[in-house]
C-alpha cells in the first residue's frame, strides 16, 4: 500500500465528518439562530418554575384568579435544603405555626411581599426578614407574620392580604415593594406538567424555541393552561401596581391597620440603588437617581400611602466598602442572603421604632428615620 494515500478508514471518516458538518449547518444552526431570535425578541413568555407538578410541591393552584397559585399547608421545598423545622405551617405561609385569633395585648406586624419576603434562598425561616424582625423586638407580645410568595405582583399580594392576611387581624402591614412588581404573577403553563414526558417538559423549560412551538401549536397539550393564565391575567388588570395601592389604602380604613410601603432596593456591583422598570420589561431596569421620584411613590402618594425607600437606611446601616454589599448582602442583586435580610429587619424596625407614619396619610418629606 501507497503510504502517501489516504486509507480507505481514514476516506470514510473524512466523509462522515464532511456529512456531520453539513448536518449540523443545514439544521442545528438554522435552529440556535431561531432560539436566539425568539429569546432576543421574547416571543415566548418566560416561566417563573415554581414546580407545581410536583408530588410535595409547595405551591398549588388557587382557585383566585387573581392569585393564580398559592403556598401550600404544610410543605417544604423538595429542591433546596431548608431545615427539616421549616415548612409552610397549617395555613400556608412560610413562617411558625400562628393562630388565626390575635392574643390579648399583642400586636401583630404582617409583611407583604413576594420571593424577597418570603426568603426564597434562606433555607430556614427564623433567617427570612420576618423571622429577624420579630427576634429583634425580643417581646412575645409581638408577631411578625411573613406573607411572602414566590412572584407575586402588588395586586397579587393585596388579595393575600384581603382573603388569608385579614383572618390575623393585624396592626401594621408592611407592602415590601420590589422592581419587577410591575408585572402579573408567575407563568402558569407549567402547571400540568406531569402528563408530559420529561423530555418534553425539560425542553420547555430550557428552550423558548420549543416553548414558543408547545404554545402555538400546542403540541404535547402544553396549551391546555392558556386559558388559566389569560383568566389570571384578566383578573390582575392592566396596572396592578396602582390598583393594588388603592386597595391597600382602601383596606386599612375599613379594618383599622396601619399601611406602610418599604421599597426594595437593587445591589449593583458599586452600592446599593434604587431601579425603575422600563416598559414593564422584566430585564429592562433605569438606575433612578437619589433625588428623583419612582412612579410607585406618586402611586402611593395620590391614595394616600406613606413610602420609605430601604436603599437610604441600607446605606445608613451598612459598614461594608459598596464593592462588597453585592455578593453579602444578596444572591443575585435583589434576592436577599441571610445578611440582606438582618439587614432588611433592622431598617424596617428602624421605621416602625420611629413612629413618623400616620394612617391614611402620606408626609412630604420622605426622608428615613435614623437608625
Amino acid at each position: 500500500m501507497d503510504p502517501s494515500k489516504p486509507s480507505n478508514t481514514s476516506t470514510r471518516r473524512h466523509l462522515i465528518a464532511r456529512r456531520l458538518g453539513l448536518i449540523f449547518g443545514a439544521v442545528v444552526l438554522p435552529i440556535l439562530a431561531a432560539e436566539v431570535l425568539v429569546r432576543v425578541l421574547g416571543l415566548a413568555p418566560d416561566l417563573l418554575r415554581i414546580r407545581m407538578e410536583e408530588v410535595n410541591s409547595v405551591f398549588r393552584l388557587s382557585d383566585n384568579p387573581i392569585l393564580g397559585y398559592e403556598l401550600r399547608e404544610n410543605a417544604r421545598y423538595t429542591d433546596q435544603p431548608h431545615s427539616a423545622e421549616s415548612k409552610t405551617n397549617s395555613h400556608g405561609q412560610w413562617d411558625v405555626e400562628r393562630a388565626y385569633e390575635k392574643p390579648q395585648g399583642t400586636k401583630r406586624i404582617l409583611v407583604l411581599g413576594d420571593s424577597v419576603v418570603l426568603g426564597a434562598d434562606v433555607f430556614d425561616f427564623r433567617n427570612t426578614m420576618t423571622g429577624v424582625l420579630e427576634r429583634l423586638y425580643d417581646d412575645p407580645q409581638v408577631e411578625v407574620l411573613n406573607f411572602g410568595v414566590t412572584g407575586y405582583c402588588t395586586r397579587a399580594e393585596m388579595e393575600l392580604l384581603k382573603t388569608k392576611g385579614l383572618k390575623y387581624q393585624p396592626d401594621i402591614v408592611v407592602l415590601v415593594f420590589v422592581e419587577n412588581d410591575y408585572l402579573p404573577n408567575g407563568d402558569l403553563h407549567r402547571t400540568d406538567a406531569a402528563t408530559q414526558p420529561a423530555y418534553a417538559k425539560w425542553l420547555f423549560v430550557k428552550s423558548a424555541l420549543f416553548r414558543m412551538a408547545c404554545l402555538s401549536l400546542d403540541l404535547f397539550e402544553f396549551r391546555a393552561n392558556i386559558d388559566r393564565q389569560r383568566a389570571h391575567n384578566g383578573a390582575i388588570g392592566d396596572d396592578n401596581v396602582k390598583d393594588g395601592l388603592a386597595m391597600f389604602a382602601q383596606l386599612s380604613q375599613e379594618y383599622g391597620f396601619q399601611p406602610l410601603v418599604v421599597i426594595w432596593p437593587y445591589f449593583s456591583k458599586h452600592g446599593i440603588v434604587d431601579r425603575e422598570s422600563r416598559g414593564r420589561n422584566p430585564d429592562d431596569f433605569l438606575e433612578i437617581d437619589p433625588q428623583d421620584a419612582l412612579e410607585v411613590e406618586g402611586l402611593a402618594r395620590e391614595v394616600g400611602l406613606s413610602t420609605y425607600r430601604l436603599s437610604a437606611i441600607f446605606k445608613a446601616l451598612n459598614e461594608l466598602p459598596d464593592s462588597q454589599t453585592r455578593r453579602h448582602y444578596s444572591v443575585d442583586g435583589m434576592h436577599a442572603t441571610e445578611a440582606g435580610c438582618e439587614l432588611a429587619a433592622r431598617a424596617i424596625k428602624s421605621i416602625l421604632d420611629a413612629n413618623t407614619v400616620d394612617r391614611g396619610t402620606a408626609p412630604d418629606d420622605q426622608t428615613p428615620p435614623s437608625p
